[in-house]
Parts: structure tokens; C-alpha cells; sequence
């Protein structure tokens, strides 16, 4: 993607303070990976993805879903850009500001089952205090970690 540079240097801890203002994935370790600053109108978290994949995984998106999609013929009919196959396949939760607020997506459980962890919770709340976000924001997470949490202690 032309004009867009790759950064996949993770950031966690007190790194996080460098990433002020910034959009991108939290890895299931907590780490956080860097896409774009926001209010950019570029669309780079597909090309994130994409060639943060195949760069420090050797992973090929596109086709890694394929496979998935003939093992489970329900998705067949599903379609998925980059971003989506790293959130619901490989557990990244997408960290993106957009129209003035923080939206945070962690995987959907009904593509393998991955859940949101404690790591990513943790660099969630940290970057909304750090960036100055509404913890309205966390609504969806907390939501997602409480159903777990709860399951727990049954």
C-alpha cells in the first residue's frame, strides 16, 4: 500500500505511552502492533494484517482462510478481509478510533472458539487512559471477560 509504512515493533507496558494517538491490533499476549495514527483516512489494518502475517509468521491470510473454510463448509459463504481473518482466526482484537470514539472488536467466537484475554484487557484499559477514551469503549470487552470470568466460578 503505497504512502503506508510497516511497524511491527510491539508495544506493551510502559512502551504504550509511545503509541498515544495511534490505531492498531492487541495481540493475544497483550502486545500491542501499531497500524496508523488516527483521524488518517487510510485503510491500512487489511494491509497490516496482511503483511504482518506473512512477514513474522509466515503466514499467507487469504489462503490460511480458505483452509478454514473447507474444514468448515458454514463459512463457506462468508467472506472476511485481512483484518477480520487475523481477529477471528488468530485471537487479535482490532484497537481503531472512528467517528470520535474507540471501537474495539475482539474475535467471534463462533469461528474457533478464541476468546479475549487477560493480556488484552489489561493494554485495552491501559490505551483508553493513555489516549483520554471514554471506558465506555470497554463496554464490549468487559462484557466478553465478565461472561468468562463468571463461567469460571460456576
Amino acid at each position: 500500500m503505497e504512502g503506508v509504512s510497516l511497524c511491527i515493533i510491539p508495544f506493551k507496558g510502559d512502551k504504550l505511552k509511545k503509541v498515544v494517538g495511534w490505531d492498531g491490533f492487541i495481540a493475544p499476549n497483550g502486545d500491542f502492533l501499531k497500524v496508523c495514527e488516527r483521524d488518517k483516512l487510510v485503510a491500512a489494518h487489511d494491509y497490516f494484517a496482511e503483511e504482518y502475517m506473512d512477514i513474522v509468521h509466515k503466514k499467507d491470510l487469504k489462503k490460511e482462510y480458505e483452509e478454514f473454510q473447507k474444514i468448515n463448509p458454514k463459512f463457506k459463504n462468508i467472506r472476511l478481509g485481512s483484518k477480520d481473518i487475523l481477529i477471528n482466526l488468530y485471537g487479535y482484537v482490532n484497537f481503531e478510533y472512528t467517528n470520535g470514539t474507540v471501537e474495539i472488536t475482539p474475535p467471534n467466537k463462533n469461528f474457533k472458539n478464541l476468546k479475549l484475554t487477560d493480556d488484552q484487557l489489561l493494554t485495552a484499559l491501559e490505551l483508553i487512559k493513555l489516549n483520554g477514551d471514554s471506558i465506555d469503549s470497554l463496554k464490549s470487552l468487559f462484557f466478553e471477560y465478565e461472561k468468562r470470568t463468571f463461567r469460571r466460578t460456576l
